[in-house]
């Protein structure tokens, strides 16, 4: 299998279960310490043909999730996504400030009704 370049093994480490996390940590010293297969497999209390397995397929999830990364379909739902979340808090902030213009004519009535002397009756 083609060996990833370590920035991206490591960026995509979070979306590995436990035992794959710790197999390419071990694997690659990312926890410190470089563990052989052997020492791993009975850390593990599992087979060394076990523990390749595992790293192995926690190599071929992430590069999976590379390529779903870098698909330029993906990359612009994200885009959209992201332009939609923006118009959606410009659309909170503006109905935040009708709430308040509101409570502002409100108040503005309140005094001109408090400041108008009262209408005098027509007689009819």
């Amino acid at each position: 299998m083609n060996e990833l370049p370590l920035s991206v093994i490591f960026a995509w480490l979070p979306r590995l279960s436990e035992r794959q996390r710790k197999c390419v940590e071990s694997r690659h010293g990312l926890n410190g310490e470089m563990t052989s297969t052997r020492e791993l497999a009975k850390q593990l209390k599992m087979t060394k043909s076990r523990v390749c397995q595992i790293y192995d397929s926690a190599i071929a999830r992430i590069i999976d999730l590379k390529q779903i990364e870098d698909d330029p379909r993906n990359k612009q739902i994200r885009e959209l996504t992201a332009a939609l979340a923006a118009k959606e808090a410009e659309c909170e902030r503006l109905r935040e400030r009708a709430a308040e213009l509101e409570l502002e004519v409100a108040d503005l009535v309140s005094a001109a009704d408090i400041l108008s002397p009262p209408a005098k009756e027509q007689p009819t």
